[in-house]
Parts: C-alpha cells; structure tokens; sequence
C-alpha cells in the first residue's frame, strides 16, 4: 500500500482520553494481484498482533472451504485444482492486504500516530481490496469475491474451462451464472501477450488509431492506459508475428512483453459476459457496496468497483 504523508499535532482537551501526539494524513493505494510476488519470498505476518490475527481469521472462515487464519497466508498449502487454487490466491492476497493495512495503522500508533486516510484506491484487483479497507465492503464479503472472480473468468476460456462434470459444488455455482458456451465459442479461445507500448504520445495515439480501425479486438486490445506515452495491449498468442510486423512500420514505438501469454484477460471488452456473471452471483449471495461509514456522500463511485448501497456491484469491470 502506497502513502502520501503529512503531520500534524494534535492537542488534547480537558478530560478527554489519551490521544495521539501525531495526525498523519495519508492516501491509501492497493496494488493489484501481480504484486502477490512481495508475500512470496517472506511472511510479513510472523509477528502478528492480535487485531492481525483476527483479520487473517475472518478471511481464512469465509472461504468456500473455511480455513484457519494461518490458511490464508503466503506458505500456506493452496488448493490442487488449478481453478480453486487460483481463487484461493485471490482471495488470500486481498486477507494479506488488509492485514498489512490493520498491521501499519498499529505501527503507527505505537508510535503516537493516528493515520487519517483521505481516500483509498487501487489498481485493477486492488480495488476490490480498497473497498474493503474503506468499509464500503465487508472482509467476509471481499475474501468471497475474491475467490469467485478469478475461477469465473477462468470458467470463460477455451484453454481453462473444466468439463462440467469435474466441477465441485463452488464452481458448480459459479458456472450456472455464465452462459451455456457451445464449443469454441467462449471469450477467450487462446493465450494472449502483455505488451507494452512506449512512445512519444502522438505517434502512440496515432498507432492506437490504426489498431482500433484495423484490427479486431479479439487480436489486439488496449489492456491499461497508465499515461499518453505508455498503453498496454493484449495481443493474442497467434496474431503475434504480425503484430511485430505491424509495429515495424512505426518504428519510434518500443515494445516490451511485460507478461507471458495469460488467459486471464480480466480487463478485455470481450469479458463483459464473465463481469455480468459476477454481478448475478453477488446478487444471489446478498453481496452488496456500501457508502462508506462516516461518508459525507450517499452513495460511492468508483472504477466499476462501487454502487450505491444496496445495490449489488461489479468489481474492476473497467
């Protein structure tokens, strides 16, 4: 999680409780699930206090197949099947999140520091993380999102979906809300390429311009605008070679494979039909956003990832 700090004193008035010498106002941002990697090579949690402990209990409780606090840590023994196994990361990288949260508001108040959190946000899965930080969304809530979203979209691809009939009872559940998909017709019929293009803005836009008009998006498609000199792009597996002929003719634009071909292409226009699935079963689970306690607004916006309260959302779906 991220931080912009600034401090102030804080005084205490005439027979009122101990306070805080500090106040730091902070903005917190979450990263999404390609950041899982910092919990792989050390538990953060070896210490746990018991405020972290409870967090990393709750999330472990709502798992499909409930676990132990300690089953939802990075060592932790993750699921055999790939599809629950995938769900399972999901869902413990966002327990792991919350808990760095709980556990950096406790290190600053050994410290006489109240944190005062401004806004919280994220990036792609992270932002399903910062509705539960905010409390626009309950951790139960969230560890269950979180281990749906994954599979689901998995459920949508040629290379991934299981026969129906290997399904355990949680993908079961998740798949009656997709369409029936005859063969061959799922979203994602093969892995794509992550790459990113640098460049100056203009020429970039101008390449961007081309691929829209001539390509389609199942081929090539913009993955995540991070500035005007730097857009992602799926590109699939077998459209590959002429892509890189393609870029050939703009040749101030550099490309750079930021990951191997992947089917789970969650930010794709094509996965609408997966993000609508998710929003059915939230809807039939009782999921629902909330504006957030101590908001002065009625309801929260965000990134696809809020909705007014109760009303049921979907998460990322932009």
């Amino acid at each position: 999680m991220g931080i912009e700090t600034t401090s102030e004193t804080v005084t205490t008035t005439a027979g009122a409780g101990p306070r805080a010498e500090h106040t730091a106002r902070i903005v917190g941002f979450f990263p999404g699930l390609g950041s899982r990697s910092a919990f792989r090579e050390h538990d953060p949690f070896t210490m746990t206090s018991p405020a972290v402990r409870d967090v990393l209990d709750e999330a472990g409780s709502a798992l499909h197949d409930p676990r132990p606090g300690d089953g939802v840590r990075s060592s932790a023994e993750p699921p055999r099947d790939r599809l629950r196994r995938q769900g399972w990361v999901g869902a413990a990288f966002l327990a792991q999140s919350i808990a760095l949260h709980r556990q950096l508001q406790e290190s600053a108040a050994a410290q006489d520091t109240d944190l005062e959190f401004a806004a919280v946000t994220g990036e792609s899965f992270g932002i399903l993380v910062a509705a539960v930080a905010a409390g626009s969304l309950g951790l139960r809530d969230g560890v269950r999102i979180a281990e749906a979203f994954t599979p689901l979209m998995l459920l949508a691809s040629e290379v991934d979906a299981p026969p129906a009939e290997a399904d355990d009872a949680f993908l079961s559940g998740l798949r009656r809300h997709l369409p029936r998909f005859a063969p061959g017709t799922r979203p994602v019929r093969e892995p794509a390429h992550v790459i990113a293009l640098t460049g100056d803005a203009d020429q970039l836009a101008d390449l961007l311009d081309h691929l829209a008009a001539a390509v389609p998006t199942t081929d090539v498609e913009v993955h995540k605008r991070y500035s005007w000199r730097q857009v992602n792009v799926y590109v699939r597996e077998g459209y590959t070679d002429r892509f890189h002929r393609l870029l050939e003719e703009h040749p101030f634009i550099e490309a750079e494979q930021r990951k191997e071909p992947t089917t789970f292409l969650a930010h794709a226009s094509r996965m609408h039909v997966v993000r609508d699935a998710l929003s059915s079963w939230m809807t039939e689970q009782d999921i629902r956003f909330h504006a957030p306690p101590g908001s002065p607004w009625s309801r929260t916006t965000g990134t696809g990832c809020s909705a007014p309260p109760r009303t049921s959302a979907t998460p990322c779906s932009r």
